[in-house]
């Protein structure tokens, strides 16, 4: 075999095995899809966890809905506003914590009332 043929053999199993090292990692955990786009291709994400008992819709909620959170008022909501129109929906109860002021014992509080689905 010669070093050319060698070099894209293991070029193609170091490519199949980030593949399935992918699907294995990405698998599904709950129905929704979301599609991702970068650097000029697209990839999905087949399902992530969603945490949906909540009251409070946090994906879809508009300023006077968010404020009803424990520690949330008007200031706060805004940024959360913000944040989703800057970054996209929040995923997990954890991202929250990306808007400057709102740590993990925030979250905390208003966990119960959050509602992370993208409808």
């Amino acid at each position: 075999m010669s070093d050319k043929a060698k070099r894209l053999a293991g070029v193609v199993m170091m490519i199949a095995g980030l593949v399935l090292s992918l699907l294995h990692v990405l698998g599904p955990v709950h129905e929704y899809r979301i599609v991702y786009s970068t650097g000029g291709s697209n990839w999905q994400l087949k399902s992530i966890p969603v945490k949906q008992d909540g009251t409070v819709r946090i994906n879809n909620a508009g300023e006077d809905e968010l404020e009803l959170l424990p520690g949330i008022g008007k200031i706060y909501a805004s940024l959360l506003l913000e944040e989703r129109r800057k970054n996209g929906p929040f995923y997990y109860p954890e991202d929250l914590a990306a808007v400057h002021g709102i740590g993990y014992g925030t979250v905390k509080k208003m966990y119960p009332d959050i509602d992370l689905t993208m409808e």
